[in-house]
């Protein structure tokens, strides 16, 4: 791999990193907000997934974007709309503000797994894709475990608010940095003749296989994202008695497995070949795992080994890139990539205020209660159900067809 790229997708890496900090932290202070803000579980949710709404919609615009220019620019205002948008929220107790910059947040997210896909598509070849694409899902979940403990720490030592500003400080450094080493021309020298908009929408939008990717994806991830991003916390905090550091301890755990797992399955699936297998057996490991985390009555060092596998587990789901990668041309992968990945924003905005109104409606006493939660959660193992449902009807065949063309050409 040339120097060059070496420079642009550890850029990339740095982007997919901060993002998923930006992404979970109001995790870390949706409990202190139901004690001091006078928000209920429902404007919780709203105001954590408004970020979500924004990113699923954005992901079909983040795409047509980078298959058509460079990336340099478009990540830089990325990356600087999201550090202005913390210190915003961080500066302000209005709800319907603190909505808006997370919707602004979620819009400047939208390119950082487009962009790292592209640049990934651009700079290796089918085989070897899988396993370059696999450290998309490193990059984030070890942002995601920065985001845990270690920021869970940081706001307690010295207030979430001082914390966020810290964070917002970070990206800048990152947005300058972008500025100074990116190349210009990166994605556009020798590119191939790409489609209007209109019509690599309509390529993308026709096959149907890139729309169940879409809820496999989505139904896949979104537990993770949800558990990581608003209830997690919470949860673990009421069932163990645990602080907030120590719940995103387990958390943090979850996502290194996450980032352990992800290049793992992917050499996996290049030596054993059928993907679609890996897929469905890791969704029955994680719905087993799930089940016991929200039901069983396990000790926490118990918690700690099943949030490992569960995160190992569901990393297998960046194999969804890599079909999307064998099913799509080179011209339209930005697209196909952000009209998978916006499966996730789109399912988990709808799941987690489904959450926070489960949680409402089964409050009895002035708090959420551990059998409020698992009433609330049950909706987690259905996500695995569902996902692997949608893995029965991906036309195989169509793949290993679509694969032989491509060596031909």
């Amino acid at each position: 791999m040339k120097k060059n790229a070496v420079i642009v997708l550890s850029l990339c890496g740095l982007f997919l990193f901060f993002k998923y900090i930006a992404q979970l932290f109001p995790s870390l202070i949706g409990h202190e907000l139901l004690k001091t803000a006078g928000y209920d579980g429902v404007m919780i949710a709203v105001m954590a997934s408004s970020y979500y709404y924004s990113y699923s919609i954005m992901q079909v615009v983040a795409g047509l974007i980078i298959d058509r220019y460079c990336i340099k620019f478009p990540m830089f205002l990325a990356i600087l709309s999201i550090s202005v948008m913390i210190f915003v929220f961080t500066h302000t107790t209005n709800f319907y503000l603190m909505c808006l910059s997370r919707i602004i947040m979620g819009i400047g997210a939208s390119f950082a797994t487009v962009i790292y896909m592209k640049c990934a598509a651009y700079y290796t070849t089918p085989k070897t894709f899988s396993i370059i694409s696999s450290f998309l899902a490193t990059a984030t979940m070890l942002g995601a475990a920065c985001g845990g403990t270690p920021i869970a720490l940081l706001f307690e030592q010295f207030g979430w608010q001082v914390g966020l500003n810290g964070l917002a400080m970070v990206g800048l450094l990152i947005a300058s940095a972008i500025l100074i080493f990116q190349n210009t021309k990166t994605t556009t020298e020798n590119r191939l003749p790409h489609l209007s908009g209109l019509k690599n929408i309509k390529e993308v939008l026709a096959k149907r296989d890139n729309w169940l990717l879409l809820l496999y994806s989505g139904l896949t991830f979104s537990p993770v994202a949800i558990l990581g991003g608003l209830w997690g916390t919470p949860f673990l905090m009421t069932k163990y008695t645990l602080t907030a550091t120590n719940a995103s301890f387990l958390l943090s755990i979850m996502f290194v497995g996450h980032a352990i797992g992800s290049p793992l399955w992917a050499l996996l699936s290049v030596r054993m070949g059928n993907k679609k297998i890996l897929m469905h057996i890791t969704n029955g490991i994680s719905l087993l795992t799930i089940l016991i985390i929200i039901y069983g009555d396990i000790s926490y060092f118990s918690a700690i080994i099943l949030f490992f596998i569960f995160g190992f587990s569901v990393g297998c789901f960046m194999l969804s890139f890599q079909l999307c990668r064998e099913m799509n041309s080179l011209y339209v992968i930005g697209l196909a990539v952000a009209f998978i990945n916006s499966g996730e924003g789109l399912i988990g905005s709808c799941i987690e205020p489904f959450i926070g109104r489960m949680l409402d409606i089964s409050k009895v006493g002035p708090v959420f209660t551990i059998a409020n939660y698992q009433t609330a959660l049950f909706i987690l193992p259905c996500c695995f159900v569902f996902s692997s449902c949608t893995l029965l009807f991906i036309n195989r065949k169509q793949i290993y067809d679509h694969m032989k063309c491509f060596a031909r050409a």
